[in-house]
């Protein structure tokens, strides 16, 4: 087993500073808002026992992004990240339990399809991370690749999308 670097005693950082402090903690309650925005329709769906127009793909994507986030906190030893992205990685799991309950049989094999692919990619990065490579700095830049390119695609899908729209008119 390799030795994890020494943490940063508290006391290395200026405390209260706006880069340190206040902008982080903007960022987790801004991401931590996003994460819950869903949350009264979703439960409005949970009681009408169907989807109807709700669309539940971006859900595995949240989750998969979450597990990203939380590693990469982790790895860091980074609380804000942390608590950017705990909540939302309980509440994307929520999230995604519901839909396959609500959803028909076709969206639920969709739901399961981008769900697997999220867990393959982070089984692949815990073992790199385990196995091949050799710093912590490796491992950090890993899931800052991974995490960002979940993004990008999350994103990046939506954007497309309009593209397509405005090729059309």
């Amino acid at each position: 087993p390799r030795a994890l670097a020494p943490r940063v005693p508290r006391t290395a950082t200026p405390r209260g500073s706006l880069a340190t402090t206040v902008a982080p903690a903007l960022g987790a309650g801004l991401a931590n808002s996003m994460f819950f925005s869903g949350l009264p329709e979703v439960i409005e769906k949970r009681k009408e026992g169907k989807l109807g127009e709700f669309n539940p793909l971006p859900m595995p994507i949240i989750l998969g992004n979450t597990v990203g986030w939380v590693a990469y906190s982790i790895l860091t030893r980074d609380p804000f990240v942390a608590a950017a992205n705990a909540p939302g990685l309980l509440l994307a799991s929520w999230y995604v339990m519901t839909m396959c309950r609500l959803a028909d049989k076709e969206v639920v094999e969709k739901i399961e399809s981008v769900t697997m692919l999220m867990a393959a990619i982070h089984t692949a990065a815990g073992l790199a991370c385990a196995f091949l490579l050799p710093t912590r700095a490796a491992m950090i830049s890993l899931y800052g690749i991974i995490c960002n390119g979940i993004l990008l695609a999350y994103y990046g899908a939506p954007l497309s999308t309009i593209g397509k729209v405005l090729k059309e008119k």
